[in-house]
């Protein structure tokens, strides 16, 4: 066991740890021309084990993902630390600054595990309780029934694509399964006039809703990881009562946006079926009272955006009003809100803004203030002993 712990405290492991490290950050920048950020992100630098090239037929080089290099490197610098440091007080600096950089590898292990970014739009007039995911869908079957309250099951992305013309997926709570006959990560649905001009065109070929007998189309084409891409997610979903099939249905991400809710009549209840990016919905809603852009005198150049919303949240008291703007974001409910874009158009102005939720955010802070604190007591300790020093002298 003292010879396991030498080696994870070794200065040949640091290096060789580092070298991984070089290795990931190259790797995974070469496939970042190609796949984009976020899912090189995911795939590198938020994960275990990876491989490079991310998708491609025959040899891949294994590599360590960012998680494990951080978790080695995490426990070789503790290891090292015990296995070199003496306590005392002329090395109290040393301890303390080491704290902080541990603090701060843990707040990113914690920030790539639970920070999550959205987008909530919202119209003047009108007020929004949920935020739309950037990156992933979900396929959702709503069930209308009941006056007061909506009963919904969403499906994960992930589970659509493995389970792609394979298998029934249970709807809880639902007398209800799904078949997902196809799923396109990028697949944007055209009408008859434009399928011919589209390679690899299709008729949806479904039996219900706006699909059926409209003669819509869908394109399937490759997934588009460049930052501000946005790819057109399409699927064909069959519904089942038991093993009694209801129907096929096309659903899309844009026409969940933009096109009326497809409907399912069975047993006496209605139910909506759609393809919609995924929902983070919160305890409370903000209401858009005024959007406000200014522009520098005599130029097109964009001086402010803000947003006077109403805050309704039913644990608070009251009703309170606030103002965000480009450098004032909202703090409320564990999430920040920034201030990320607008719209202008037919139906009136619309703010977007940014939703982060990061719960350890408060730590890269605490992180770089212990380093400064163990660099101002080590510094003011070698400084005391000089003087001393000098004064004996």
């Amino acid at each position: 066991m003292k010879k396991f712990f030498h080696h994870l405290g070794s200065m040949r492991l640091t290096v060789a740890l580092l070298l991984a490290a070089m290795a990931l950050v190259f790797f995974g920048t070469l496939d970042q021309t190609r796949y984009g950020i976020h899912l090189v992100q995911k795939s590198y630098f938020e994960s275990w084990l990876c491989v490079f090239p991310l998708k491609a037929d025959g040899f891949r080089l294994p590599l360590p993902g960012g998680f494990l290099v951080g978790s080695l490197l995490t426990l070789n610098l503790l290891a090292a630390h015990f296995r070199y440091f003496r306590p005392s007080l002329a090395r109290a600096g040393i301890a303390v600054t080491h704290a902080g950089v541990l603090l701060l590898v843990v707040s990113g292990f914690l920030t790539a595990a639970l920070q999550r970014e959205t987008l909530m739009r919202i119209g003047e007039g009108e007020s929004a309780g949920w935020s739309s995911d950037l990156h992933e869908s979900e396929l959702v079957v709503i069930d209308t029934s009941a006056p007061d309250e909506d009963r919904v099951v969403a499906v994960p992305e992930a589970l659509l694509r493995r389970e792609s013309a394979a298998g029934r997926i249970e709807l809880p709570g639902m007398p209800l399964k799904a078949t997902i006959r196809a799923f396109h990560a990028n697949a944007p649905v055209v009408g008859p006039a434009m399928a011919g001009s589209l390679p690899g065109a299709r008729l949806a070929g479904v039996d219900n809703g706006l699909g059926a007998g409209s003669r819509l189309a869908f394109a399937p084409l490759a997934e588009d990881f460049s930052p501000n891409a946005r790819n057109s997610r399409t699927a064909l979903v069959e519904l089942f009562a038991g093993d009694t099939s209801l129907g096929t249905w096309l659903v899309n991400t844009d026409l969940a946006a933009s096109m009326p809710a497809q409907t399912l009549e069975h047993a006496g209840r209605t139910y909506e079926i759609a393809l919609r990016m995924k929902r983070t919905h919160f305890p409370f809603t903000l209401h858009l009272t005024k959007f406000t852009f200014d522009k520098y005198p005599g130029t097109e150049i964009p001086r402010n955006f803000a947003s006077d919303v109403i805050i309704r949240d039913p644990r608070e008291a009251g009703e309170r009003a606030v103002t965000i703007s480009m450098n004032k974001p909202l703090r409320h409910g564990g999430h920040t809100f920034y201030q990320a874009a607008f719209n202008q158009g037919s139906e009136g102005t619309a703010t977007t803004l940014q939703v982060v939720r990061n719960p350890g955010y408060i730590l890269p802070y605490l992180a770089v203030g212990l380093v400064g604190l163990g660099m101002t007591i080590h510094f003011g300790i070698a400084l005391a002993r000089f003087l001393a020093s000098r004064a004996g002298k």
